[in-house]
């Protein structure tokens, strides 16, 4: 993790300061877990496992690299002073994702094409 954290974002981590933790609601993100409504969902469930995950350890620092924006409000309103950082994946839904919808099916498998 250490040596992603170096290639992917430029970060030097000394390992020693690094702690990782299992997170009990991780299931919550999951698009398996929400078959409709996805993204509401999994934006709630990033703040539940967020919460899940200050209840183990509140950060020097909080980097968010799985871009769940909502966690970052929480942070800020739990822990107001200390430093946030993040990758936001904007807009929400792109395109990528809207070609993935299967467009022969109003109402499929891969979600609802409005």
């Amino acid at each position: 993790m250490v040596t992603l954290a170096k290639r992917r974002f430029n970060i030097d981590i000394h390992p020693p300061s690094l702690v990782l933790m299992y997170l009990s609601t991780k299931h919550l993100v999951l698009a398996s877990t929400w078959t409709h409504f996805t993204l509401l969902g999994q934006s709630l469930g990033s703040m539940v496992m967020a919460w899940d995950a200050f209840q183990l350890l509140v950060p020097d620092v909080l980097v968010d690299t799985m871009g769940y924006a909502f966690v970052l409000g929480l942070s800020k309103l739990l822990f107001p002073t200390i430093p946030t950082g993040a990758y936001v994946h904007y807009p929400t839904i792109s395109t990528d994702m809207l070609e993935s919808l299967d467009p022969k099916s109003a109402n499929g498998s891969q979600g609802i094409n409005a």
